[in-house]
This record gives C-alpha cells, sequence and structure tokens, in this order.
C-alpha cells in the first residue's frame, strides 16, 4: 500500500510574509535573511524571488503589516489622557515587537499606513490644545521618547515611561 506524502504549501507572498514575521518575533531582526524566511516556508531561496525582490521589500511588508495594526485610541475622557492613552498603546504595542523598534529607529524604512497614526495622533495633540502648526514637532517628540525607551529600557520601568510621558505631554500642553 502507498501512502501519500502531503503536498507542500503553495508558496505565495502572504505564506512569505507570515514566515519572515514569525522570525523576527522570535529570532529578531538580525535574523530574518531570504535564506532563512526559505528555510521556514520549507524551499528553495530562488523561490522566493518570484514573490518578492530583497530583504528590504520583506521588511517594507512588514513594515506595512505592522503600521496597519497600531491600536487607535478611541475612549472617552480628557484630551491629555486620550493623548497619553494612545502614546501608551502605541509604546505597549511597539514593546510586543522589537523588530519595528529598530527599524522606526534607524528611519530607512516608512509605512505608507502609517499616515493613519499620524493623523490620529496630531488631532490627539490639537484637541489637547497643541496648535496645529507645531503638532508635527510635538508628535516627533513624543515617537522620540517612546522609541528611546523601547531601545534603552535597561533600568527603566513602565512606571518610568509613564513618568515621561506625562511630563513630556503637560510640557506640550503647558
Amino acid at each position: 500500500m502507498q501512502t501519500r506524502t502531503a503536498r507542500p504549501r503553495t508558496l505565495s507572498r502572504p505564506a512569505i510574509q507570515a514566515a519572515a514575521r514569525r522570525i523576527v518575533d522570535t529570532e529578531g531582526l538580525a535574523a530574518l535573511t531570504l535564506r532563512r524566511v526559505a528555510q521556514e516556508v520549507n524551499t528553495g531561496q530562488a523561490s522566493l524571488y518570484r514573490h518578492i525582490a530583497d530583504r528590504d521589500e520583506m521588511l517594507q511588508l512588514l513594515v506595512d503589516e505592522f503600521a496597519a495594526s497600531y491600536p487607535l485610541e478611541s475612549g472617552r475622557g480628557g484630551a491629555e489622557q486620550r493623548l497619553i492613552r494612545q502614546w501608551r498603546l502605541t509604546h505597549d504595542h511597539l514593546a510586543g515587537h522589537r523588530w519595528v523598534v529598530e527599524i522606526v529607529a534607524e528611519g530607512n524604512i516608512s509605512a505608507a499606513s502609517s499616515d493613519e497614526l499620524s493623523q490620529h495622533n496630531r488631532s490627539l495633540l490639537v484637541a489637547a490644545g497643541v496648535a496645529a502648526s507645531q503638532s508635527a514637532k510635538a508628535e516627533r517628540a513624543l515617537w522620540s521618547l517612546t522609541i528611546g525607551y523601547l531601545l534603552n529600557e535597561r533600568g527603566a520601568s513602565d512606571g518610568d515611561y509613564n513618568w515621561a510621558l506625562t511630563r513630556l505631554v503637560r510640557g506640550l500642553l503647558g
């Protein structure tokens, strides 16, 4: 009696992207190579090139997917509290995916879908009292704080980030 072997999965861009995401989430950004992704999807490295051009394109796909998943604060309360909650959500979301922090810090790859998050952040800033003309600078300051804490958390606690976030927001509003 002949046994059937399972057919290999069809190689596709979503399958490659899912494999790349598993690698970066479990092993970190440095582990993401085309060779490693090919191993993960049980194919040869050359087969990947039918679906993606190179590692940079793979990273762009991952960043776009991640940016589309950012949580947006939609609760009630005062504008300052909503602004702080949004940045706390952003911090926590990034903390679960350290590889994104590295990419954001490098600044070489940006996500087209991050425009929605940026508009949301700026509208929260304006609602809290920051002049619209200053909202982009204020958002950059909040990004710098958040990315800085995530890159340099040695000895820092969530309480430290919350303290710094609250002080920065109050300074921006004051």
